[in-house]
């Protein structure tokens, strides 16, 4: 099996997707007039800024391809800003990579290298409020014999203490949160044949409750998506209400059609997440599952949803 060809096709589908919005905005204000801790997000961070690292850690999907064995991977990997508007720098692991902006056409390509392992990084989510954004890696690390691909969400995390005090939004106990999901799907089968697609991520937040819940609807395959992608048609997912403590949330999510992703079961699917931005007013979380059963293949499920609490300050939702 040619791993490289493989991820990079499935990359395609996790690298088109579209952006929320792109520049500007304020980063709100903090809930209950409280005041965030250290090390959570306040009004003075955003995503353009110069030298500031967003969060520690991202789940993708890993390829051990010595062995042809896939799986859900958490990695040490930090996304930092620079002061170069078409550079990213990315520590993976203890080693640092500079991202530059590539030729393609779209402006939010990222790539670079250190010796054989290689980074692309793709923007394809970046809240109005510049706090919080999401972008597919394709990493490509043959030293290792292991690659890995998947959304990776990066943002300032809310404080425990400013969300436990926000009960309501506007004169609302809840809040709609607006954004995408990517679910992909790959068989444990020896073939390059994967089941992907992105869809409209739409969740609501009981804050008088602390509770998230909601769906992905229109779970489709990107315009560009190649003959492995199998995913006919249009699909959707149930993303279960779970309670919310210290600003994250674990929870579960079932798929409406497994078959649509070639399961026969889909098992146990998660969603574990947390809150970002000064007021809670982002949200990201991944999705992992690894017992699926392709009709007695094994399969393992990936993907990401981000979202932004609504009216966006550019409208985006």
């Amino acid at each position: 099996m040619n791993t490289k060809f493989f991820l990079s096709g499935l990359a395609l589908s996790l690298l088109t997707a579209c952006s929320s919005g792109s520049s500007g905005g304020g980063s709100g204000g903090g809930g209950g007039g409280l005041t965030p801790g250290a090390g959570y997000a306040n009004s003075s961070l955003t995503i353009t800024v110069d030298g500031e690292d967003i969060t520690t850690g991202a789940t993708l999907l890993a390829d051990d391809y010595g062995n042809s064995t896939f799986r859900n991977d958490e990695l040490d990997l930090t996304l930092t800003t620079t002061s170069v508007a078409d550079q990213y720098l990315v520590t993976l692991n203890g080693q640092q990579f500079t991202l530059s902006k590539t030729s393609d056409p779209s402006g939010r390509v990222y790539a670079g290298s250190v010796g054989t392992t290689d980074i692309e990084f793709v923007l394809n989510f970046d809240s109005d409020r510049k706090q919080l954004i999401a972008g597919a890696f394709l990493i490509e690390d043959p030293s290792n014999n292991i690659d890995y691909v998947g959304t990776g969400v990066f943002g300032f995390p809310t404080d425990p203490a400013v969300f436990d005090a926000i009960t309501s939004v506007n004169g609302s106990g809840s809040a709609t949160y607006e954004g995408q999901g990517n679910i992909t799907v790959k068989a444990i089968d020896g073939t390059q044949d994967y089941y992907g697609g992105f869809g409209d991520a739409v969740l609501t937040v009981d804050f008088a409750n602390k509770t998230i819940g909601g769906s992905i609807d229109d779970i489709t395959r990107t315009a560009n998506s190649d003959a492995r992608n199998q995913l006919i048609g249009t699909t959707s997912a149930t993303v279960s209400q779970t309670s919310i403590t210290d600003a994250e949330f674990s929870g579960n999510i079932t798929l409406d059609n497994p078959v649509a992703f070639g399961l026969s079961d889909a098992g146990t699917i998660t969603y574990q997440g947390k809150f970002y931005e000064t007021a809670g007013t982002g949200v990201g979380a991944y999705i992992l599952g690894n017992d699926a059963d392709a009709s007695g293949t094994p399969a393992v499920v990936s993907g990401a949803i981000v979202a932004e609490q609504c009216p966006a300050p550019l409208g985006a939702c």
